[in-house]
């Protein structure tokens, strides 16, 4: 087998390595451009699917002209589909990305390349866009945000492999939203506001006794069904009133303690007490106990008691704008909610942070009371 030397493509480094005996050169840049010496010089190859095609002659092709010849290669027997493949491989070997993210690239990616994979990607057009994505969608019924998150993963993947020289043209650099659709996708209202409090208590204390608990922690703290459901008991020490949630359960991966509340000891007290089921370091198990429930099954128990009308992600903005209605800090709501933090927040590191904390949940949780929370839900 030959060995292959990488490199950077240049005549004088081409030089230097024949020198050294070098036989092979592949510059990361280029993957489908590969150089090989031979006793007069040197061949350029395009290798595509295993197959090699001599491009020229080296030095007669100097490097900066091969890599010319490549790209125009390159761009004009690449198709979308192609790019998109490349782009739905490399997310998925991703992990800076969470699962979540991962499976809902792949869908939509996936989407994408059976809409308009067959198009070349030096002949595409807005019109294609507009004919091939954005009106079949749209008469489709998809909301305006689908919509747009398909368009911005679309472009997110031509810019990536333009970047990285897998195409050497990105016909989509200069296509903006706005050139397909005369409406702005606006920011999903609030579905639960806080004078809604005391009604969704009420639809809160129907509830069984597992979705009861995780909403009731969603209500008090305002946590993320995903750190939510993700919750063990040995997360909480109930002698300290503590619940430490752990950075890898956790949104924005940082680590948050939040003081626990007479209330919300209540609550797990009596949950603990008259857990029917498997034992599980969990508070929201699986079947087997092994596990937590998984995202689908939590947002599942949600709508089944919202009934649609409102998801986990409004829980925590009615929990966050009666905060502010409260009028209680700004810093110390926002270290509340583990929101990412800008760099003004990040200066603003109260040393009695956790007693603030502790301050503001205890107000918060007597409103809930004061509104007709249940420390454990009605008889069903």
């Amino acid at each position: 087998m030959i060995k292959r030397h990488i490199a950077s493509y240049s005549d004088a480094e081409l030089r230097r390595l024949q020198k050294a005996g070098a036989r092979e050169v592949v510059d990361r840049r280029y993957p489908r451009l590969v150089f090989r010496f031979t006793r007069t010089g040197g061949s350029w190859f395009q290798v595509v699917n295993s197959v090699w095609r001599k491009v020229g002659r080296w030095p007669e092709t100097s490097a900066k002209n091969a890599i010319a010849h490549w790209a125009y290669v390159s761009s004009s027997n690449m198709n979308v589909g192609q790019v998109l493949t490349w782009a739905l491989e490399r997310n998925q070997q991703d992990i800076s990305l969470s699962d979540k993210t991962r499976a809902n690239k792949r869908y939509t990616i996936t989407s994408l390349i059976g809409r308009l994979g067959h198009l070349e990607v030096k002949r595409i057009t807005k019109a294609d866009i507009d004919g091939l994505l954005f009106m079949p969608m749209m008469s489709s019924g998809y909301a305006l945000s689908t919509i747009e998150r398909a368009f911005k993963d679309l472009k997110a993947s031509f810019a990536r492999a333009y970047r990285l020289n897998i195409i050497t043209i990105n016909p989509l650099s200069d296509m903006m939203f706005r050139d397909f659709s005369a409406s702005s996708v606006k920011p999903a209202g609030t579905q639960l506001l806080p004078h809604h409090l005391s009604d969704w208590l009420q639809v809160h204390s129907t509830a069984p006794p597992a979705t009861f608990v995780m909403l009731a922690l969603m209500v008090m703290f305002g946590t993320r069904i995903g750190e939510t459901r993700k919750a063990k008991w040995a997360h909480f020490d109930l002698d300290k009133g503590l619940w430490r949630l752990q950075a890898e359960d956790v949104k924005t991966s940082q680590a948050l303690t939040l003081p626990l509340s007479d209330l919300a000891i209540d609550v797990l007290n009596w949950y603990r007490h008259n857990w029917v089921g498997n034992l599980s370091v969990y508070l929201f198990p699986n079947a087997d106990g092994k596990g937590c429930i998984c995202a689908d099954v939590a947002s599942r128990r949600v709508r089944e008691i919202s009934q649609g009308d409102w998801s986990s992600h409004h829980i925590r903005k009615m929990m966050r704008s009666s905060l502010a209605d409260l009028g209680e800090d700004y810093f110390t709501s926002e270290r509340i909610l583990n929101h990412a933090k800008s760099k003004l927040d990040q200066a603003y590191i109260h040393p009695n942070q956790l007693k603030l904390m502790r301050e503001t949940l205890e107000r918060w949780h007597q409103h809930l009371i004061d509104s007709g929370f249940k420390t454990s839900p009605s008889a069903r």
